[in-house]
């Protein structure tokens, strides 16, 4: 099995990355979100210079980023809110005070917007229910739990998933990897075959053969996991993304749709990654949560080809035991698999 570790860029620390690749990370994730597109390609280089140095055959995967809907910038940084209140939402880049409106990073809001919506801030943390379109700029939620207003952080719901146009995103992100070239490329919120065609497509008319990553499609929304059979074909495997899944989609089947995508992907002879919340204990722990350690345990049992650490590492200050955890709890498995 796989482990694919994730970096936290700003400010790089290449020691971390290094500590990473020692640990045994197979992969390592360079995500787009938060930067600049210049600035993750410096972050890309500098990598690939370190693996060249450390001679070893370290992958890179690039997660190409999503169109997402955001909070603006805040005065106040972290607003505290009560399950009942009421707010507005307006378009715009930032707002003194939340008592006047949230801003989000839109134009309109009556095409992403509907009232009964239930809309995510952050991974869950809190969430609103939409009450009412007031106009296209100016829609009125309220509050479903105690909470934080947090600036910058994300949007999500079922119909957020679905409406937003992230191939675009994506297929004008390709043209970037000349001087990098990453071995992975993963595609965010893929809900069609089309989708990847598109980018594979893309890839082939600029850089003529010359350059064939391996195309990652990541499983976030209910299309996605509609048109998981034929997402799967046209994909070099799937990652199985759980956070975002657990917004979209009905969290109580999340692992039941974890089992059908490793069955899916064992019967297609393709790889099927797990993402994220998968040993997060460990950023603080010296030990995984033993709930962590069956879902570690159950998910190699079940057949998937590898787990994406998120916070795990990108969080930690020491990335690299949770990848010797994670190394240790898989060989393990793998041992009582060959003798059973």
């Amino acid at each position: 099995m796989q482990i694919i570790a994730s970096i936290f860029k700003k400010p790089l620390d290449l020691e971390k990355v290094r500590e990473m690749i020692i640990a045994g990370a197979d992969v390592l994730r360079v995500k787009f979100a938060h930067m600049e597109w210049g600035e993750i390609i410096e972050v890309v280089k500098k990598i690939k210079i370190l693996i060249d140095e450390m001679k070893t055959d370290t992958k890179i995967m690039v997660d190409i980023p999503e169109q997402k809907i955001r909070l603006g910038h805040l005065a106040f940084e972290k607003n505290k809110v009560g399950s009942g209140e009421q707010f507005i939402i307006r378009p715009s880049k930032s707002s003194y005070n939340i008592d006047d409106y949230i801003p989000v990073n839109l134009h309109r809001l009556d095409l992403y917007f509907k009232p009964g919506d239930k809309v995510s801030l952050g991974d869950g943390e809190t969430a609103f229910v939409v009450k009412e379109v007031i106009e296209q700029d100016k829609v009125l939620v309220e509050f479903l739990n105690d909470g934080e207003v947090d600036e910058y952080r994300g949007l999500m719901s079922p119909n957020l998933s679905d409406c937003m146009d992230h191939c675009s995103i994506a297929v004008s992100s390709v043209a970037l990897f000349h001087d990098v070239r990453p071995d992975y490329v993963a595609l965010s919120f893929v809900n069609s075959a089309d989708y990847v065609n598109k980018i594979k497509e893309e890839i082939k008319q600029i850089y003529k053969g010359e350059w064939n990553p391996k195309i990652l499609a990541k499983i976030e929304s209910p299309e996605g996991l509609k048109n998981l059979a034929e997402i799967m074909d046209a994909s070099d495997g799937v990652v199985f993304a759980r956070v975002d899944l657990g917004l979209t989609t009905d969290y109580t089947e999340i692992i039941l749709e974890q089992k059908r995508v490793c069955k899916m992907g064992l019967e297609k002879g393709k790889p099927v990654i797990i993402a994220t919340q998968i040993l997060t204990s460990c950023i603080d722990n010296a030990i995984p949560h033993r709930s962590e350690l069956a879902d570690l345990t159950n998910l190699i049992l079940d057949g998937a080809s590898g787990i994406l650490l998120s916070q795990e590492t990108s969080l930690n200050e020491h990335p690299g035991k949770v990848i010797e955890i994670a190394r240790k709890i898989i060989q393990k498995v793998e041992e009582y698999n060959k003798k059973n």
